[in-house]
């Protein structure tokens, strides 16, 4: 009964902990409608309005507590859940559900719940998956205020130095549990592309995911756990032995952060003297400010849809053209890759779009846009607009054909005479550049390299489709494997092209902020990487550690094993290869 286990679940968050389980489980919802009299529905609606009110109030009141060193996406993603819960639309229809089916509040959250999971259920995009995830969060928060029960008192008051056993956890609760100082996360469901994850990793708390519904009721609360985020291993009741290692491994991890943070003002270059350049992805304006404090040298990846996701319409042309010239003004000259749309029909954003039935094989990206050029052609008016604010590139993302590309740039074209008979200024040789991110793109990307200024290897759906992984997928989320020899070909292959046809290749994928994986993207020949503003010091304390030329001989080792990721050890520790 008391000797330790080991349950496996998904590497999701990188580092080691050691604490008590603290089960975090969800309040019952209502299962079972009642039906009100008529004379109790505006009491029924005022108290749902209360609820949605009150839920408000606490997260505000953890966005004011939030300390100023957290990353700037943890406010971020308290504040959509807080406009989610002010969303007059949202309020509203939730109210109406009370009053044309005459139930209580809470079925009539449940119904909105229900009504909304069947416009997300065909979403294949794992962006648009976690606004799901979003919603549903936001809404169990309204529950628990229906059932009188805060949070706060949720989660527990002793919390710190806890490690946090759930079936899953939201973003914002996840902001909640950073304040509170907890040691680790594991869930039953989730992957390491989920938002909480990701946000997890930018918090730097050790987390594993996917562990499943068995594994997870193997935990009783108070029990002693040893978490490994690196290898998704969950020890439960870990001997002593291994107890004192990880708080070593804790120790060691704490030396090397502030090893991290010595390199911030260093150049970015390998230890055998090649420069590497060094750039963000964003999506909202606060971690502009946090990719520069971290040394970026620009922005690899600004995700323009992030302004059409949660509206009614469209942004209008001045909407983004302001969006657009503010990300520019802030980077002073430094280069701007802002990706054009890349959001598939499933979500009605514009009204009158169809919808897709496969949104993730199907009618999304540059595909949308080519489809519907009056929408593509406020977007590019905008950018051409934004122009004159600063060094931008713009990206189309998700090309499959040359005929795409060469579509893209008549419309280019178009947009610019238009603007020139408006008098209104531009710059008009914008750097165009491409996602290679379809294994038919990589395989072709000498051809693309020849009608490219430039190409962005978008690893986290060149992976997902060359191995027929829904990354979405929990059942299938093992299998996600960025050392695959396919993978790793088909990097090689892209970097091989752009060089031979002199042009500049980023990678703005998951890859991209893995200090794991640094070594072996400049064996392949990576020379620009880009990716979350919370990696950039520690993936630039791996190029400044790692020898190229090193490097490049493991990986050509690597390239013709069947199994390269048995070389990592060895090309981590930076050893000479000896034959």
């Amino acid at each position: 009964m008391n000797a330790q286990t080991t349950l496996k679940g998904i590497p999701t968050s990188r580092g080691v902990a050691v604490g008590t389980a603290r089960l975090m489980l969800s309040v019952p919802q209502q299962s079972v409608p009642q039906t009100l009299k008529t004379s109790d529905l505006n009491a029924e609606c005022k108290r749902l309005r209360r609820a949605f009110a009150a839920a408000s109030s606490e997260l505000k009141r953890t966005r004011k507590r939030l300390p100023a060193e957290l990353p700037a996406e943890v406010g971020e993603v308290i504040d959509t859940h807080i406009l989610l819960l002010e969303d007059a639309e949202f309020v509203d229809g939730s109210e109406a559900l009370i009053r044309t089916r005459k139930v209580n509040a809470e079925w009539a959250l449940k119904l909105k719940q229900d009504e909304l999971q069947a416009v997300f259920s065909a979403m294949q995009e794992a962006y648009l998956q976690q606004r799901f995830e979003d919603v549903r969060q936001v809404i169990s928060r309204v529950q628990r205020q229906l059932a009188g029960v805060r949070s706060e008192t949720l989660s527990g008051s002793r919390l710190r130095g806890a490690i946090i056993v759930a079936q899953e956890i939201s973003p914002s609760e996840l902001s909640d549990f950073a304040l509170k100082k907890v040691a680790a996360v594991v869930t039953a469901s989730g992957g390491p592309l989920s938002h909480s994850a990701i946000l997890a990793r930018s918090l730097k708390i050790p987390a594993v995911m996917g562990l499943g519904a068995q594994a997870i009721q193997a935990i009783s609360e108070g029990v002693n756990l040893a978490v490994d985020g690196s290898l998704g291993e969950v020890h439960v009741r870990p001997r002593l032995t291994l107890r004192a290692e990880f708080m070593a491994r804790r120790l060691k991890a704490s030396g090397r952060a502030r090893a991290f943070s010595q390199t911030r003002r260093l150049p970015s270059e390998s230890k055998d003297g090649v420069p590497i350049t060094l750039l963000a992805n964003v999506e909202i304006g606060p971690e502009i400010a946090q990719s520069l404090a971290a040394g970026a040298v620009g922005i690899g990846l600004y995700r323009s849809e992030f302004l059409f996701v949660g509206r009614a319409s469209a942004p209008t042309e001045d909407e983004q053209f302001a969006a657009y010239k503010a990300v520019l003004s802030e980077l002073k000259g430094q280069p701007v890759v802002i990706r054009t749309l890349d959001l598939g029909s499933d979500k009605n954003f514009v009204p009158g779009l169809p919808i897709a039935l496969n949104p993730a094989l199907g009618l999304r990206a540059v595909r949308l846009c080519l489809r519907h050029p009056a929408l593509f052609r406020v977007q590019l008016r905008a950018l051409k607009r934004a122009s004159v604010f600063g060094n931008l590139r713009i990206l189309v993302p998700m090309l499959s054909a040359l005929e795409e590309i060469r579509a893209v740039k008549r419309l280019i074209a178009s947009v610019e005479e238009e603007l020139e008979r408006e008098g209104i200024e531009f710059v008009r040789d914008i750097p165009l550049g491409g996602m290679i991110e379809i294994p038919a793109a990589a395989i072709a990307a000498r051809h693309f390299a020849r009608e490219l200024d430039f190409m962005s290897i978008g690893t986290n759906d060149l992976i997902q489709y060359t191995l027929a992984i829904d990354r979405g997928d929990d059942q299938v989320a093992h299998l996600y494997n960025p050392l695959h020899p396919a993978i790793l070909k088909l990097i090689k292959r892209v970097i091989d092209a752009g060089l031979r046809a002199g042009k500049a290749v980023t990678l703005c994928g998951e890859m991209a902020a893995d200090p794991k994986l640094t070594r072996v993207l400049l064996g392949l020949g990576l020379r620009e990487f880009s990716m979350s503003p919370a990696a950039l010091l520690e993936v630039k304390h791996a190029v400044r550690s790692a020898r190229i030329d090193r490097a490049e001989v493991w990986v050509r080792k690597m390239l013709v094993s069947r199994d390269p990721k048995r070389y990592l050890t060895q090309i981590n520790r930076g050893a000479k290869f000896v034959a």
